[in-house]
């Protein structure tokens, strides 16, 4: 009986591995499916390329906003070509250098 036990064991582990190994190769081969589906073959529609033209118009683009940032970044360059000296507390090098 015990040597019954133990080749129904072995068995059955023998082919839960291969359960296992198919299981992994078959998630495996959908994952390369859904991917060449969604990456290699997306294809759109006129009328989807239409609306996500027009969803993507909504975003206006702030030109007042955009010169504050250049201006303030080319007043950082000013400051860095001009040897501009902090003035305030430093709190890693109290004391300075």
């Amino acid at each position: 009986m015990d040597q019954g036990k133990e080749i129904l064991r072995k068995t059955g582990a023998f082919l839960l591995r291969w359960f296992y190994l198919i299981l992994f190769l078959g998630v495996m081969a959908y994952a390369v499916w859904i991917w060449n589906k969604i990456i290699f073959n997306a294809d759109w529609s006129e009328e989807k390329k239409q609306a996500y033209i027009n969803e993507q118009s909504v975003f206006s683009f702030d030109s007042k906003s955009y010169q504050q940032v250049t201006d303030l970044i080319n007043l950082r360059k000013e400051r860095l070509n001009s040897n501009y000296k902090f003035t305030g507390k430093d709190i890693f090098f109290p004391d300075g250098f």
